[in-house]
């Protein structure tokens, strides 16, 4: 595989789903700290239709999607959380 290959799939699919509300924008702004603080080559979606929710089954917002799996709806993972959503574990 080449460099440009390899780059690919070392991305980050994120998808950030809600309407706007403080919650949302909190999720956001803890969310581009992680990114920065972890120097993740994501690509970020963001969404805030109804007609969204209802096709990522979503039913509580905010929702914070990682490569296609949900991993927080309904409420605002703080910092240190969200690092660890990036951070591989290895079982030993």
């Amino acid at each position: 595989m080449n460099s440009i290959e390899n780059s690919q799939e070392d991305m980050r699919n994120i998808k950030i789903l809600g309407i706007g509300s403080s919650k949302y924008k909190k999720l956001t702004h803890n969310l581009f700290i992680v990114i920065k603080e972890l120097n993740i080559d994501a690509e970020i979606e963001q969404y805030e239709e109804i007609d969204d929710f209802l096709r990522f089954n979503i039913v509580e917002i905010p929702a914070l999607m990682i490569d296609g799996k949900i991993v927080a709806k309904g409420r605002v993972p703080n910092i240190e959380e969200l690092r660890v959503f990036f951070i591989p574990t290895t079982i030993n």
